[in-house]
């Protein structure tokens, strides 16, 4: 399992573990007179509209990544008074209600922004 930056799976975990913490620096792209931040940076995919970041499931094979799941973590619930403090985290159940990786579009049944403790 690893986290997306640009094309590329970095921070891999071999799985399986109890936990894992995977750490995406996001730049912001406009200000507080926009509605909500624009997320920029190689772990922030998607358009300025939908930014979302990928964690991934895969392999590794010869010294290759061979991907075989992604999770999209939503960008656009956080607000501007959620990242005031510069940094948040998330936390997300990795496997789905069939005991499977998690995969698509995570919900808010899987998935939450916390403050950062």
């Amino acid at each position: 399992m690893g986290i997306q930056a640009g094309k590329d799976v970095v921070q891999r975990v071999k799985l399986p573990v109890e936990s894992a913490t995977f750490e995406a620096e996001l730049r912001i792209g406009n200000d507080e007179s926009e509605p909500t931040p624009n997320f920029l940076g190689p772990y922030a995919q998607g358009t300025a509209q939908d930014r979302f970041i990928y964690l991934c499931w895969g392999t590794v094979s010869l010294g290759i990544w061979q991907g075989i799941r992604r999770a999209k973590l939503p960008l656009g619930g956080l607000s501007w008074k959620d990242i005031g403090s510069n940094r948040v985290r998330g936390k997300l159940s990795c496997t789905d209600s069939k005991g499977g990786p998690i995969c698509a579009t995570v919900k808010a049944d899987h998935f939450s922004w916390l403050p950062f403790l």
